[in-house]
């Protein structure tokens, strides 16, 4: 027993290996896809190279996990799902997610959030670096007088995002040691960003995210335990009624203005294509990256919610929703919880909630509800022994 026990964890660090080294590959990869280094001539080759490597190494430490018959059906029905919406949308996001939620089955939520920290936070200072010395260009767009710089990311939002989670990573990993220093650096670098990128909702995110880590602290009534689970419901919901019955009405253009009227926007895509079972694809036009030299009619859709239910379908996004409704529901980490909360209300306004260059949560939450479900299952045992 012993020596099959050792087995199994060799197993499961070798397994924990794997991920790593896959997730470390096509996370660089992906990161650096939203810089402008994503115009240099090599780059396709070289990312589509990472993501070939990385999904080999996926498969083999899948190849290594143990699954029941169980969750053998229910991945294979979920990836049959989003295989489809990626053929009909012509967009990888939600099945490239999918692959790496599934593969973290057995990685503590902490390696993966140290391993996105680390990452993350040098291969922002290395494209702010290229952007300052000139190897890539420093986008810098004008909206109402206010310059709002880019730092070699695509665009100004772009890098705001990176920014946010960043520091949800930051506060997961202080837990109990968060203190009020915490939150003073958080809100300098807050403060900084939004003076250089004039990201308003961002910059309300993340004072949100401070302002949640203190209810976490303070919290004795476990509410986030009672309340959590509801967040990507409502968030959903809301912006999807807003936007798919706007009416110019009043009340409809004030929570326009709100979202840098972004419902007008995404309304008129609504109208265009409507909304598909399995996904279709959508014509869009940013500003960002080689975007900025153009004068295209802005038509990007910034809600990961309203990307979700206009290019992959209800059927995908149903299933997305209820997977974070069950997922949150299992998570006994209030501050966790909390975080994920203002993830979910992010993205209402944002659509980087559901890509691996920008959220490690996703994956986090997956390999967090396969560690508290081994953690019940030793309990059992062991009650069952006694």
């Amino acid at each position: 027993m012993q020596l099959n026990g050792n087995k199994v964890n060799e197993n499961n660090k070798l397994g924990e290996l794997f991920f790593l080294g896959a997730y470390i590959l096509f996370f660089i990869a992906s990161f650096f896809k939203t810089s402008m280094f994503y115009l240099s001539p090599a780059f396709d080759s070289l990312f589509s190279a990472s993501l070939g490597v990385a999904l080999i190494i996926l498969i083999l430490k899948n190849c290594m996990d143990s699954f029941s018959i169980k969750e053998i059906i229910i991945y294979c029905l979920l990836l049959i799902i989003f295989i489809i919406s990626w053929k009909r949308s012509d967009s990888t996001t939600i099945l490239l997610m999918f692959i790496f939620v599934i593969s973290s089955k057995g990685v503590h939520p902490q390696i993966i959030a140290w391993a996105y920290l680390i990452m993350s936070s040098v291969s922002l200072l290395i494209i702010m670096g290229a952007a300052h010395y000139g190897v890539i260009e420093n986008l810098i767009y004008l909206r109402n007088g206010i310059a709002r710089h880019s730092f070699g990311i695509i665009y100004p939002t772009d890098f705001s995002s990176h920014i946010f989670y960043i520091c949800c990573t930051y506060v997961f990993l202080r837990e109990d040691k968060y203190n009020i220093w915490d939150s003073i650096l958080i809100l300098v670098v807050s403060l900084m960003t939004f003076r250089e990128t004039d990201a308003r909702l961002n910059f309300i995110c993340t004072l949100l995210l401070v302002v949640i880590r203190y209810v976490v602290k303070f919290d004795k009534h476990m509410i986030m335990r009672k309340v959590a689970w509801l967040a990507p419901i409502i968030s959903s919901t809301s912006i999807m009624w807003l936007t798919l019955r706007y009416d110019g009405s009043n009340i409809m253009n004030m929570f326009n203005r709100l979202l840098s009227g972004r419902i007008t926007i995404v309304n008129d895509t609504f109208k265009e294509y409507g909304i598909s079972l399995l996904g279709q694809k959508v014509y869009q036009n940013g500003w960002g990256g080689a975007s900025f030299y153009t004068s295209v009619k802005y038509t990007f859709i910034d809600s990961a919610y309203m990307r979700l239910i206009l290019m992959y379908g209800l059927i995908a996004t149903l299933v997305i929703i209820l997977c974070l409704v069950y997922l949150t529901n299992s998570v006994t980490s209030e501050l966790l919880l909390g975080i994920l909360v203002v993830i979910f209300i992010s993205g209402i306004a944002e659509q980087h909630m559901l890509e691996i260059a920008y959220n490690p949560f996703l994956i986090m939450l997956y390999s967090n509800f396969y560690m508290e479900y081994k953690n019940k299952e030793s309990d059992n045992n062991f009650l069952a022994v006694v």
